[in-house]
């Protein structure tokens, strides 16, 4: 099944019902098919690769819907990029047609756009090209099929009970796998209804939860965080949200500090899991409406297993076929995900990044240990841990804090030394205003 089907389900069954609630208007899904119609890809071929720029709008989900129709493949940028970023884009993948939607940037209307007379098609199969976030090196393009997409948005569905009477906030940017399967995707799989915003405003997010019956939150831990800092600078104690009934986070590292000042303000669980933009869909995911003690994404949802080294290794449909410029790979085969794990009665947790592991004294020091130690801190909000090649070729170990009050770096100090071995203190903490980060909130850290 191609997900646009999903769309022409519901346009068939009930055209007259509200999908999408936006700023300017409600829209059906015969509203949303009249500018699906009005999408001009005339001189687009099967297979070929559409490059969208924009951001979350209802032109950009009528635009992806149209691509689908059409056997095209959908490539998504958002148009907060440089321009000089958007034409490395262009010229590494190659698209048929780039499309500008209405609310893209000054500077990628600077770009060309139109027909490209020498791309050369591909796979009909490949739904959407989804470039991986490049938090320590060159963006990847990564192929996703159709299936894996729909299958992605179901185990969605199913793992957080959505129905056709929950709405959904949609401001994750659909140029993601966490946006386009488990928001887009999932709402026309469930018949749930979007929200939709093109930016994150923690004030818009309280008025919809107060009184637009918002029931399912989803998004990364700073998310949360900017949620939390803004309940603490109205003194709101406990926010008016009657219809939520579901609250997620992924695509980063949730830290028990985090999950358990959010679990106390909103009295409700807030739930974890465990995906990567090469596999659509979770991996991972804490039990529906259970609460953990302690940190961890929860049972494998796909074929999960552990490597010599600790290294996850998954399988399964919802793999990826292949990056762009590569051969497809084997979804019968176990794929290396780059990540740390420990297993605990089944339950699965995330220590690191196998390529952020820092090495010190003989010992592998895993960044998310510190940081769990660093945010439990009075006054620290957030941090971020990385190492520092030092001139005898050492790696040393830098932190980084954003605070909400003023901290003492030597009595944080003494607080690390109570919680951490000596080899885990880090050579220097230094206080940011903010932090470097992707359009999906995690922080880069190789620009800190």
């Amino acid at each position: 099944m191609k997900f646009h089907e999903l769309f022409d389900q519901w346009l068939d069954t009930e055209p007259d019902r509200v999908f999408i609630y936006s700023r300017d208007q409600d829209i059906t899904y015969r509203d949303l098919n009249t500018l699906i119609e009005n999408v001009n890809l005339t001189r687009v071929r099967a297979g070929d690769r559409v490059l969208v720029i924009g951001e979350n709008s209802v032109e950009y989900i009528a635009t992806i819907l149209a691509i689908s129709r059409a056997g095209a493949t959908f490539c998504g940028l958002n148009s907060r990029l440089t321009t000089g970023e958007i034409i490395r884009y262009q010229q590494k993948f190659d698209p048929r047609l780039t499309i500008l939607t209405a609310d893209a940037s000054a500077q990628a209307h600077s770009i060309h756009t139109g027909i490209s007379e020498t791309s050369e098609p591909g796979d009909e199969s490949t739904a959407a090209i989804i470039f991986s976030s490049g938090t320590t090196g060159e963006p990847k393009g990564i192929r996703i099929s159709h299936d894996s997409i729909v299958a992605g948005a179901k185990s969605t569905v199913s793992t957080r009970h959505i129905d056709r009477n929950d709405r959904m906030l949609a401001y994750l940017p659909f140029v993601h796998a966490f946006g386009l399967s488990s928001v887009l995707v999932a709402a026309l799989s469930s018949g749930a209804r979007l929200i939709l915003s093109d930016r994150f405003d923690p004030a818009v997010v309280f008025d919809l939860l107060a009184n637009k019956g918002l029931s399912i939150l989803q998004g990364p831990p700073t998310f949360y965080v900017k949620l939390l800092d803004w309940l603490d600078q109205y003194n709101i104690s406990t926010p008016d949200c009657p219809a939520l009934k579901y609250m997620y986070t992924g695509s980063s590292p949730l830290d028990l500090t985090l999950k358990q000042r959010i679990e106390q303000r909103f009295n409700q669980v807030l739930h974890n899991g465990y995906g990567l933009s090469e596999h659509v869909g979770i991996v991972a995911i804490t039990e529906f409406g259970v609460k953990q003690i302690e940190i961890t994404v929860g049972a494998p949802v796909v074929d999960t297993m552990l490597a010599e080294d600790n290294e996850i290794l998954i399988k399964g449909p919802g793999l990826m076929q292949g990056y762009v410029n590569e051969p497809n790979i084997d979804n019968d085969l176990w794929f290396a995900t780059g990540d740390i794990g420990q297993f605990h009665n089944g339950q699965l947790t995330i220590v690191a990044r196998k390529k952020e592991v820092i090495k010190r004294s003989g010992f592998s020091v895993y960044p998310m240990e510190i940081e769990s130690a660093l945010n439990s801190y009075v006054g620290v909000a957030e941090s971020a841990v990385a190492p520092r090649v030092d001139p005898n070729g050492l790696e040393q170990i830098y932190a980084y804090i954003k605070t909400n009050q003023s901290v003492d770096i030597a009595e944080l100090r003494q607080h690390l030394k109570h919680n951490l071995a000596g080899y885990k203190i880090p050579t220097e903490i230094k206080i940011v205003e903010e932090f470097p980060r992707t359009d999906t909130g995690k922080i880069i850290k190789n620009l800190l």
